[in-house]
């Protein structure tokens, strides 16, 4: 595009989702210019916000939030058989943590097949801070290929967590 100055490119303004870095807000910052006649944009991560109590998914932590439960999903892999072929049982396993301040309960989950094939749902009615429990499903593909199963903790988001955004993994899965 052409110009003779930078206004005729566009407004200065913040771009994509703010993210944490050491602790504080981020994002990208774009700058227009005029070079030679021709717009120009440069991008720059700027600190958005400072915060005095931590950076969780792209924002500060409220000391007030803090005081509250965080379920954690971590492992899901397929326990038996290692190499499944189309219509076995496979025997997924998976885990939910608590790493917040307090004990959670009724924590809804669903593990998704990734494929038109049920997913598994399921309660877990208490978890005290600290604790971990391995929870063992078994899933069934029609037809062989990849797929991509994953784990949801919370999926209907029933509970206010410290960080939502460590309720999820997922893991591909060769089905021959």
């Amino acid at each position: 595009m052409e110009c003779s100055s930078a206004a005729d490119c566009g407004d200065n303004s913040w771009i994509s989702s703010q993210y944490c870095s050491d602790g504080d807000v981020y994002q990208l910052y774009r700058t227009w210019s005029c070079n030679s006649g021709n717009c120009d944009y440069t991008d720059v991560s700027k600190l958005k916000e400072s915060c005095s109590d931590g950076c969780i998914g792209g924002s500060c932590v409220d000391e007030t939030l803090t005081d509250l439960p965080d379920l954690k999903a971590k492992y899901l892999f397929n326990q038996y058989p290692k190499s499944p072929s189309a219509g076995d049982s496979i025997t997924m396993v998976f885990d939910i943590e608590s790493i917040g301040e307090k004990d959670a309960s009724d924590i809804g989950y669903r593990l998704y097949t990734g494929s038109s094939d049920p997913d598994k749902t399921g309660v877990v009615s208490n978890l005290s801070v600290g604790k971990r429990i391995f929870i063992v499903k078994t899933v069934s593909y029609s037809n062989a290929g990849t797929y991509y199963p994953r784990i949801v903790i919370d999926h209907n988001r029933n509970i206010q967590e410290i960080d939502e955004s460590n309720n999820e993994v997922s893991t591909s899965l060769t089905v021959s």
